[in-house]
């Protein structure tokens, strides 16, 4: 359960990154 968690984090961490770098996604984030 431990490498599951650490990948929702990186996932999540990723998500983040994408949303930072496009700015237009930043509505579909505020959504979630």
């Amino acid at each position: 359960m431990e490498i599951q968690l650490l990948f929702l984090v990186m996932l999540h961490c990723l998500i983040g990154e994408i949303l930072l770098f496009h700015p237009r996604l930043n509505m579909a984030g505020k959504l979630i």
